[in-house]
C-alpha cells in the first residue's frame, strides 16, 4: 500500500538491456473504491515514453501512471490521489 500521495512512487523497474518494451494492468484500491488502467511503456535507450487507455474507476480516479528512465532502467510510477492506496499490477515484457 501507498501510504502517502508523494507524487511519483516507483512501482516497478526493469533493465533497459534487457526489456524495451511492457504493457502492465494497472489497480489501484482504496477502501471500496476501484481504479484499473493499461499503459504500454517502451524507451529507445534514453527516454521512456507511455500511453494509458483502457482506464476505468468505481466512482473517481484513485492514481496517475508515469514512466521514467536513468539511461539503465526503466521505471514505472504511480502517484496516489489518496493516502493507504494499494496497488496490484501484472507485466507482460517483450525483450529486447
Amino acid at each position: 500500500a501507498l501510504t502517502t500521495t508523494v507524487p511519483n512512487q516507483t512501482i516497478d523497474s526493469y533493465a533497459i538491456s534487457t526489456y524495451r518494451t511492457a504493457k502492465y494492468i494497472i489497480q489501484a484500491t482504496n477502501g471500496g473504491e476501484v481504479h484499473s488502467t493499461e499503459v504500454i511503456v517502451t524507451t529507445n535507450g534514453t527516454d521512456a515514453a507511455i500511453t494509458e487507455y483502457a482506464t476505468m474507476y468505481s466512482s473517481s480516479s484513485l492514481m496517475t501512471v508515469s514512466a521514467d528512465t536513468d539511461g539503465t532502467n526503466v521505471y514505472v510510477k504511480v502517484s496516489p490521489t489518496n493516502t493507504n492506496t494499494t496497488i496490484d499490477f501484472v507485466r507482460e515484457s517483450v525483450i529486447a
